[in-house]
C-alpha cells in the first residue's frame, strides 16, 4: 500500500475537521474555509485582523482592491480577503515558483540598504518591535511569492500605450493647454485698409475668396493678389500654435485641414485676409511630457486592480472553495 505524503494527510485531516462537529472543531481551531489544499481559520482571521490594526506583517499585494478598515470590521469581507490571497498561494504551487532563503536574504540585504542600515541592525530592529528574523523571512517568502504570481499572470501583461496616455491628459486638461498640442505653417492674403477704405478691402478679399474657391492656386492668387508689405513667398505667415493667435483666427484655423483655407476674416488695424493652412504637425507637449508618467501610473493602477480581480475571479471559479461560515 503507498505511503501518503505529510501534505497530502495534512489535507485529509483538514477536510474531516472541516466536516465533523463543531464540538470537535473547536477543540482544534475551528476552519472556516478551505481552497484547494490550503485552509483557513478562525485564529488566521483573528491574527490578520491584529496585524492591520497593530500595523504588523501584512502582505499588502491584494489590499490594493481592498479597503483594509472594512476587512477589520466586515468578517465576510475578511474571509474572502484570504480566500484570494489562498488562491495565489496554491497557484505559487500549481507554478513550482517558490522563493529559495537566498532570494529572500538577498531581499533583506536590499530593504537594509535602502533604509541605509546593515543587516544586523535591522535584525535588531526587528527584535525590538517583537518580530523575530525567522518570521520576518517567512513574511518575505510569501510576498516575494505572491508578487512573483502577481506579476508574470497580471502586471506584465497590461501596457499603457501613449495614446491612452495622450487620452487621459486631454480629457483632463484645460483648453489653454491642449492648444500647445499642434504646429500650425499658415499663409494668408492680406487686403489693407488704407487701400481706398475698409468696406473696398473686405470687397476686394471676397472676390480673391472666389477665385480661391474656384481651385485656383493659393500661392499663385497670394503672389498676384496679397497687399501684405511683408510679403514672402506664396504669402507665409510661419509656423504658429493655436495659443499664439488671437481667439477668432485660433477658432477658424482649427476647423482646417492642411490645404484649406479660411473664410474673409478681420485682420488686425480693421484689415481683412484670408489665411491658408500649409501645414499642422503635431509636437511634443511639455506639459504632457512632465505629466506623463504621473498619468502612466495612475492608469496602470486603475488597470490593475481591474486585472487583478478579474484573474481572481477566474481562479475562484476553478477552485474548490468551501465556506463554513
Amino acid at each position: 500500500m503507498p505511503k501518503l505524503r505529510v501534505s497530502n494527510l495534512k489535507f485529509i485531516l483538514a477536510i474531516v475537521l472541516f466536516f465533523s462537529s463543531n464540538v470537535y472543531a473547536e477543540i482544534v481551531d475551528r476552519i472556516v474555509a478551505i481552497i484547494n489544499s490550503e485552509i483557513i481559520t478562525l485564529s488566521d482571521l483573528n491574527e490578520y485582523r491584529e496585524k492591520l490594526k497593530s500595523g504588523g506583517l501584512v502582505d499588502d499585494a491584494l489590499l490594493k482592491i481592498t479597503d483594509p478598515k472594512k476587512i477589520i470590521t466586515d468578517q465576510k469581507l475578511l474571509i474572502q480577503h484570504l480566500i484570494n490571497e489562498r488562491i495565489i498561494d496554491s497557484e505559487i504551487k500549481k507554478q513550482n515558483l517558490q522563493v529559495t532563503i537566498e532570494r529572500v536574504e538577498k531581499e533583506i540585504q536590499n530593504i537594509a540598504s535602502k533604509n541605509g542600515i546593515t543587516r544586523e541592525q535591522l535584525v535588531m530592529a526587528l527584535k525590538n518591535q517583537g518580530v523575530a528574523v525567522s518570521d520576518y523571512q517567512d513574511f518575505l517568502k510569501t510576498t516575494l511569492e505572491r508578487q512573483g504570481v502577481i506579476e508574470k499572470e497580471v502586471s506584465s501583461k497590461i501596457k499603457i500605450t501613449d495614446d491612452e496616455i495622450t487620452e487621459f491628459y486631454l480629457k483632463n486638461s484645460d483648453e489653454k493647454e491642449n492648444r500647445q498640442f499642434f504646429e500650425y505653417e499658415l499663409a494668408h492674403i492680406l487686403f489693407l485698409k488704407k487701400n481706398g477704405g475698409s468696406e473696398a478691402a473686405e470687397s476686394r478679399a471676397i472676390e480673391v475668396y472666389k477665385k480661391l474657391s474656384s481651385g485656383m492656386s493659393f500661392s499663385d492668387v497670394a503672389s498676384k493678389f496679397s497687399e501684405d508689405p511683408n510679403f514672402s513667398q506664396g504669402g507665409t505667415l510661419g509656423t504658429f500654435k493655436l495659443s499664439d493667435m488671437n481667439k477668432s483666427l485660433a477658432s477658424e484655423v482649427n476647423k482646417l485641414n492642411p490645404g484649406e483655407f479660411t473664410k474673409v476674416m478681420l485682420a488686425p488695424g480693421g484689415n481683412y485676409q484670408i489665411v491658408f493652412l500649409k501645414k499642422k504637425k503635431l509636437i511634443p507637449n511639455p506639459k504632457l511630457d512632465a505629466q506623463a508618467p504621473r498619468i502612466q501610473a495612475v492608469l496602470f493602477e486603475k488597470a490593475f486592480k481591474i486585472q487583478l480581480q478579474n484573474w481572481l475571479e477566474r481562479k475562484r471559479q476553478e477552485a474548490f472553495i468551501k465556506i463554513n461560515i
